[in-house]
């Protein structure tokens, strides 16, 4: 099929929803699964308790099947899928013009009704752009059904099979997912069958998790309550594998957005085998092959959220979906490889305008030696007095931002010597110097609004002491200039004492308030105000300061610790 519609290729639920059960049958489930016969065949995409995906032949039974007229109160147009536990219709509101997927229980048994009630309203709740909306949770024939939002597009496991994501694209979906599954886990309810074939592309690329009817009613999808808990075994978190239902919870869904992007990077899921019996070891011993990720294309970064989503141990994971979240979203923005044009001739202009942002000409010339004119690395002239005593402030030099050339009418050179503006989707290099070692935070506050760490690498690390920062450390990097046209901002704050890992700094100092509002030329913070380019004459009046990048920067400078601050802003034009 060239598209899908929700849901699609999940026939059991994935959830902690039901109430819980005790110590000794968490115990016999686990000695269930462990006894369970092997198969001579296993679809590693399955959901637990699910005898198939739709097939050819699924299909043919389904044409032999009398469609039902209604379920409960919704008129049935036709079928989507097929199951071994479910089904899957399309279906109308009675007198509302919305499509709607219906999944339906084949089986029918008792039925806990205050339960459902209660089920619905959080269900009904969940409101996120990553989620496909559930409308309603209710029971028909003694059969229990979930009514969904109606989705044309494909799944990430339909994707991949003809056209398999770049590792940034990869990740920039599933730092989408990641913010779902933070809104729901906050509503109390856990997934627990992340799987590609449960992440839908929408027609308008945008990635939505469905399947969280699923979520709450496991037992009547699967139609047994032993074994692994929900979920799919070729994606599930060993405490799911080995029926641990008491430490199944939100790290659980963490692992699987793990297990989905090394699917989605490794080509294969992460726990297969030619039976039953041995995916449920691998799974429940959580044994993939990690080799697989160390291969050519997968960035090394990569790796290292994969191989920490899926760590063995819940307490291992990131502690949230939030925070999995933050850093795939660090990795997707990463800055891209500078084109082999990186504008020589662009910069040799830097030999006449011989200078940095908002310096003295004397000065400028002080610190600006001939390597640095041709495009290297300046290096750092001592002046007497210059560094600076210990423990005492440290002193930031003007920020220096390289832009290269992506095409052949960008501008080349120096933001605020020889360029005043970028052009969207050029790549730059960003430098700073500190007249002495410091503990610092670079910070792109990029036109979008989004608020990045370019130093240190990554936001949940301290920063070390450093007198000189580049972004990207990389060599051979460049930062893309990929959101959106507006103002592009880079902020470093500087403290001669250790500082916290940003994360844990910026809760302390509480939402920076970044909105971006257009700017017509560059703008700079010289450590106690922020000015626009003097060298040029012209004067800008006062209600032309950008009032946003004043206010960041006053907050920045006001932060734990804080004790210098620098700014560069400049435009971003199409």
């Amino acid at each position: 099929m060239s598209s899908t519609s929700t849901p699609r290729d999940s026939d059991g639920p994935g959830g902690s929803g039901h109430p819980p059960r005790s110590d000794a049958a968490a115990d016999a489930d686990a000695t269930a699964t462990h006894l369970l016969p092997p198969e001579t065949v296993v679809d590693p995409f399955k959901t637990e308790g699910s005898d198939r995906g739709l097939s050819a032949g699924d299909g043919e039974a389904a044409a032999a099947r009398p469609l039902p007229a209604t379920i409960g109160r919704y008129r049935v147009l036709g079928e989507l899928d097929a199951g071994g536990q479910a089904d899957v219709y399309r279906a109308v509101h009675p007198s509302l013009p919305r499509e709607l997927a219906i999944k339906i229980a084949r089986s029918s048994g008792p039925v806990d009704h205050r339960l459902l009630r209660g089920d619905a309203e959080i269900l009904c709740e969940l409101d996120h752009p990553n989620l496909v909306r559930v409308y309603d949770l209710d029971v028909h024939e003694g059969r229990p059904f979930v009514a969904m939002e109606f989705v044309r597009g494909r799944n990430l496991r339909q994707v991949a099979e003809v056209s398999p994501p770049t590792p940034r694209q990869a990740a920039a979906w599933l730092a989408e997912v990641a913010r779902a599954l933070e809104h729901v886990h906050r509503r109390g309810v856990v997934h627990q069958d992340i799987k590609p074939a449960n992440i839908l592309l929408d027609e308008s690329g945008r990635p939505r998790l469905i399947d969280f009817g699923m979520a709450r009613w496991r037992d009547a999808w699967s139609g047994h309550g032993s074994g692994p808990s929900g979920g799919t075994l070729a994606f599930m978190s060993p405490e799911q594998a080995r029926g641990e239902v008491r430490r199944i919870g939100e790290a659980s869904d963490v692992f699987g957005l793990g297990g989905v992007l090394y699917c989605l990077l490794a080509g294969r899921p992460p726990f297969g085998g030619a039976t039953r019996e041995e995916q449920w070891r691998r799974a429940s011993c959580c044994d993939f092959d990690r080799e697989v990720l160390s291969g050519s294309g997968i960035p090394p970064t990569l790796r290292r959220i994969v191989l920490k989503a899926m760590a063995a141990e819940p307490a291992d994971r990131y502690p949230s979906a939030a925070a999995l979240a933050a850093a795939l979203d660090a990795f997707a923005r990463r800055p891209r490889r500078i084109a082999a044009l990186s504008a020589v001739a662009g910069l040799g202009l830097l030999a006449a305008a011989g200078g940095v942002w908002l310096a003295s000409r004397a000065d400028r010339l002080n610190r600006l030696g001939a390597e640095d004119v041709a495009g290297a690395p300046a290096p750092h002239v001592a002046t007497p007095g210059a560094h600076a005593l210990p423990g005492s402030a440290p002193r930031i030099e003007p920020i220096r931002v390289d832009l290269h050339r992506r095409t052949a009418d960008d501008p080349t050179g120096v933001v605020g010597v020889n360029v005043q503006s970028a052009r969207l989707g050029q790549d730059l290099q960003v430098r700073v110097k500190l007249d002495a070692p410091a503990y610092c935070f670079l910070l792109a506050l990029n036109p979008d609004g989004a608020v990045q760490v370019g130093f240190p690498a990554s936001s949940l690390s301290p920063p070390t002491k450093t007198d000189r920062i580049e972004f990207p450390a990389e060599a051979g990097l460049g930062f893309g200039l990929t959101d959106g046209a507006g103002t592009q901002a880079f902020v470093v704050v500087a403290s001669s004492r250790p500082l916290p890992a940003y994360e844990e700094w910026s809760r302390a100092l509480g939402p920076l308030g970044w909105k971006p509002a257009p700017i017509e030329a560059v703008w700079a913070h010289d450590g106690v105000r922020l000015q626009h380019d003097q060298e040029r004459g012209a004067v800008r009046p006062l209600a032309d300061l950008p009032a946003s990048l004043e206010a960041a920067c006053r907050k920045l400078r006001s932060g734990p610790g804080i004790e210098a601050i620098r700014a560069l802003a400049f435009p971003v034009r199409p």
